[in-house]
């Protein structure tokens, strides 16, 4: 077979795949739309929408990924190919998986610190202060 153009082979190959579906195109009374026939004895063919991944899904992954394993943000643009720092923004999206994920990490840090240091206020006790403080 024959590859026509990248956009429809992407299509097909997703919708093969289970990662996409084709729905038929609704319009605001809720009507599906069809297609103009192609001959006179044709049948009514309703248009159809592309509903799932498309290409650049896959480069906003790579740009995720490539952050998420410590890559320097250098060579993820070179990598992927962007030019400016403004365009590689717009593909490496922080997801609120990866605030929950950076939330924990923050408290485990937090935790080993306190355990490391006990009193961790920037200010250290005296051993006089300490035994004629009440609270030990």
């Amino acid at each position: 077979m024959q590859v026509q153009g990248f956009r429809k082979a992407w299509y097909s190959a997703c919708v093969r795949c289970g990662l996409s579906k084709l729905e038929p195109k609704i319009d605001r009374t809720g009507e599906i739309v069809y297609a103009p026939p192609r001959g006179p004895r044709s049948k009514p063919k309703a248009k159809m929408i592309y509903r799932g991944m498309i290409f650049h899904d896959l480069r906003r992954k790579g740009a995720r990924s490539l952050l998420q394993a410590g890559i320097p943000e250098k060579v993820c643009l070179a990598i992927g190919g962007w030019k400016t720092r403004s365009v590689f923004d717009r593909y490496s999206i922080v997801s609120p998986k990866d605030v929950v994920e950076a939330g924990r990490k923050l408290e485990i840090s937090h935790n080993q610190l306190a355990a490391n240091f006990g009193n961790n206020s920037g200010t250290e006790r005296t051993k006089v202060q300490q035994a004629d403080s009440p609270v030990q």
